[in-house]
């Protein structure tokens, strides 16, 4: 697994949903609305994410990537939004919201993942590559081998000779 590129992307995703997060937090929506499109907008970003990684053909289970970024968004938590911009660690983990969203992100890449193996995506472009098999080879038996390297060696001498 390329870990600075998880890394990387589990810094956009946690970025993607900090920029959106702030535009609502001062909208004049209600935190009900506000929870509902920020929930709505995991499900493109989620995806995004999840065909930035899958498209090298990684192969680590999309569950365990899922969960992987959100662990990456909550170090970033830890260090930067709850210092910051909310009253206490107690306060901002306890909250249920916030764990549906932990949890619709693990589900969103997971399911993509699942989705692209299955080649069941709406797009077709994910649609697991077809591996053309080669035709068997005719097992040919050693002595038909040695023989004809044998008829080979007699007609070279043969020539030498005229």
């Amino acid at each position: 697994m390329k870990w600075l590129k998880t890394i990387a992307l589990g810094i956009l995703l946690w970025l993607l949903i900090f920029v959106w997060w702030s535009i609502l937090v001062f909208s004049p929506l209600s935190m009900s609305w506000q929870y509902a499109i920020h929930y709505i907008l995991l499900i493109p970003a989620g995806i995004f994410v999840a065909w930035l990684f899958y498209r090298t053909g990684q192969k680590m289970n999309g569950f365990l990537t899922g969960l992987i970024l959100v662990l990456i968004g909550t170090v970033l938590d830890l260090a930067i939004t709850v210092p910051l911009f909310t009253e206490g660690y107690a306060v901002y983990y306890s909250s249920p919201l916030l764990w549906i969203g932990f949890l619709e992100t693990i589900l969103v890449i997971g399911l993509y993942d699942l989705m692209k193996r299955k080649g069941l995506c709406c797009c077709g472009t994910c649609a697991p590559k077809k591996v053309a098999r080669k035709a068997p080879k005719k097992k040919v038996a050693k002595k038909t081998v040695k023989k004809k390297a044998v008829k080979k060696k007699a007609t070279k001498k043969a020539k030498k000779k005229k």
